[in-house]
Order: structure tokens, then sequence, then C-alpha cells
């Protein structure tokens, strides 16, 4: 059965939002590393409509890139009320139930289903007890965007907790942690 892993981009005051205005100069060989070998161990890419859309322009087409190769060519699942369509490569789309795809996505196979980011997908899958691991990547810095959407953190009242599974400092002093979920009593 496949594994859900969500990895995101964290400033110190929980911004996750428009990480490419924050995250980049942070970003060096051992980050992009850790990235490739996550990708490589995913089966399936997740995504919502915000991230298909920075990513899909980014990823487009082929290149001599290992990470870049494996994100074009690593199946997608778009999750969308708005986009019917996805026209990136291996994409296919999902207009209903994020939950109930996901159910299905995770019997075949032993990978992965990969998301990035943290906004209302993985909230959903987190509630269902369909988020495995969360990667965090908190960065040294103070991002100081405009308001609460632009947070991990938002509102809800059913607490899902995580346990410490590990963690991995990189030289830019980018702290990734790797938190999995505790069995729901």
């Amino acid at each position: 059965m496949r594994t859900t892993v969500a990895t995101v981009y964290a400033s110190l005051d929980g911004v996750v939002d428009h990480p490419e205005k924050w995250s980049l100069p942070y970003f060096n060989e051992q980050a992009a590393a850790y990235q490739t070998d996550l990708l490589s161990r995913s089966d399936v890419l997740l995504q919502g409509r915000r991230t298909y859309e920075g990513f899909a322009p980014y990823w487009s087409t082929p290149s001599d890139d290992a990470y870049n190769d494996r994100m074009y060519e690593i199946p997608k699942v778009l999750i969308s009320r708005t986009l019917t369509e996805g026209t990136w490569h291996n994409t296919t789309t999902v207009t209903d139930d994020p939950v109930a795809a996901v159910e299905k996505l995770r019997v075949d196979g032993d990978g992965h289903v990969l998301t990035y980011g943290f906004g209302s997908i993985a909230y959903a899958l987190a509630e269902a007890g369909l988020l495995d691991e969360v990667h965090v990547w908190v960065h040294p810095v103070l991002a100081r965007t405009a308001g609460p959407e632009d947070l991990m953190f938002s509102p809800g009242d059913q607490l899902v907790r995580f346990a410490h599974a590990g963690a991995t400092t990189l030289d830019t002093g980018v702290t990734i942690l790797r938190l999995v979920a505790e069995p729901r009593a």
C-alpha cells in the first residue's frame, strides 16, 4: 500500500504560500538531493489547482536533469473543482471527492503519493487519516506576507497528531522535520 507524503516549505512565521518569494536563497545541492530522492520514491504526484498552475509551466518538458525528468514523467493527479482537464503530461483530473480519490491511489503500489504544499487537500487528507508523513522545511526567515490564507496553520476542530521521525539540517540553515502520523484512537 502506498503512503501519502506532504512536503512543505515553511518560514519561521508559518508562511507556506508563495515560497518562491522567500525560499530560493536557501535551496542548494543538499536540498535538491533530498527533493530528488523523495520524488524518485514516489509513484504519484497529487496536486490542487494552485500547485498545479505553479508547477505545470515550469516542468512541462523533459530535460537532462533527473528531478525535472521525474517531475515530467510521474503520473499526476490534479484535484480541482474549477479545472476540468489537466494539460501537463501524464495528468488525470479529479473533480469530486479528494479523499476518495486518494483512498483509491493508495491501494496499488508501494511508493508514495506525494503532494507539495499544505493547503485544503493536505488538511482533508490529514483529517481523514490518509496523510502518513509530513516533511516540513523550516526556513530561517520571517516571510511576513499578507494574511491567514498564507499560513500553514488554519482553523479546524479536529486534532491530528504527528510524531517526530527525524530531522535533517542543510548547510543553508533549513531544517527538514520528518513527521509521521500517530495512530488514531
